[in-house]
């Protein structure tokens, strides 16, 4: 892959599959960390991850700072708006560059799923880092 210089600042960060069955397949994958440490709630409406499983699903070599954080943090969260589209109608919203970063190090997406999630987005501009799945949350970028 080549070196491309990212902007300051990213306007918005999303999960990027092209439907509703990437979604389950990136939930669901066996190679993830994250997917099997998921519970559900009785009615099927909530989730959550175990806390002794979230740091490496996420971040895998974050310091005990990190591991309160996302601990104290952790709670269930509804799944709907998780597999719900998020449409940006805007013309102007065509015209901004859009990069997919890879995190090669990503215990919660695995990279060969995040690889097709990019492609059939359509992403011409990408770039990989060696970092798990929250950069901002672990010590791989020193």
């Amino acid at each position: 892959m080549k070196a491309i210089e990212i902007a300051p600042y990213i306007l918005l960060v999303v999960f990027i599959p092209a439907s509703a069955i990437l979604v389950w397949k990136a939930v669901m994958d066996p190679n993830s960390q994250f997917g099997p440490a998921l519970t559900f709630s009785a009615d099927g409406v909530l989730a959550s991850i175990a806390c002794d499983k979230i740091m490496q699903a996420f971040a895998q070599d974050g310091n005990e700072k990190v591991k309160k954080l996302l601990i104290d943090n952790n709670r269930p969260e509804p799944i709907s708006p998780q597999a719900d589209k998020v449409l940006l109608k805007s013309p102007a919203f065509a015209l901004i560059p859009k990069y997919n970063i890879y995190t090669r190090q990503d215990h919660a997406i695995t990279i060969d799923l995040e690889k097709k999630m990019v492609a059939a987005a359509g992403f011409k501009n990408v770039c990989i880092i060696d970092s798990g799945h929250c950069p901002m949350l672990t010590n791989l970028i020193k």
